[in-house]
């Protein structure tokens, strides 16, 4: 699997498309923020959320999700969890069955009734049709949590979660 899409252009996804870049994956990071796209493209640095670190020249970016989602065969979740049931609804029509996604977003995704839930765990109200693999990310430094997951979606298969907990170091 070659082609990755990154929703989300924070320092977790930002992070995450430099480590696959340099494993020679094809990458795309998609943000709401046309002005972060732009930025992004010609400064290639995020200067507020990781300064000093260079995006790779092969890297993409994109405000359409239409263009991140279609020719990706991994599309990874990187948005704040608040926003991942809105972003899935949004990326919904162009998700083709074999792809696979996964969600990367700490934290809960408070609904209505009052309870909680992790934000895959709601992926069936999305009507996505879809393999998908959650992460779940213990509290680590940021550069040992981005090795662990690029190994995690580097080995990714089926629709069985994968604990970063338990995966060896790069």
């Amino acid at each position: 699997m070659n082609n990755i899409a990154i929703l989300g252009a924070g320092s977790w996804g930002i992070a995450l498309s430099t480590v696959l870049d340099a494993n020679k994956k094809k990458v795309i990071v998609w943000s709401a923020l046309e002005d972060e796209i732009e930025m992004l493209s010609q400064k290639r640095e995020h200067t507020s959320k990781l300064p000093g670190v260079c995006l790779g020249d092969n890297i993409e970016f994109t405000a359409s999700l239409e263009k991140a989602v279609c020719g990706s065969e991994i599309i990874v979740m990187a948005v704040p969890s608040v926003f991942v049931r809105g972003t899935a609804e949004k990326i919904a029509p162009f998700v083709k069955e074999g792809q696979i996604i996964v969600d990367v977003a700490k934290g809960i995704e408070p609904v209505a009734d009052s309870a909680c839930r992790i934000p895959m765990e709601a992926a069936e109200l999305w009507m996505i049709p879809v393999k998908t693999a959650p992460i779940r990310r213990p509290r680590m430094g940021l550069s040992k949590a981005v090795s662990r997951l690029v190994n995690c979606l580097l080995s990714v298969s089926g629709s069985t979660a994968c604990d970063m907990r338990v995966m060896p170091n790069m």
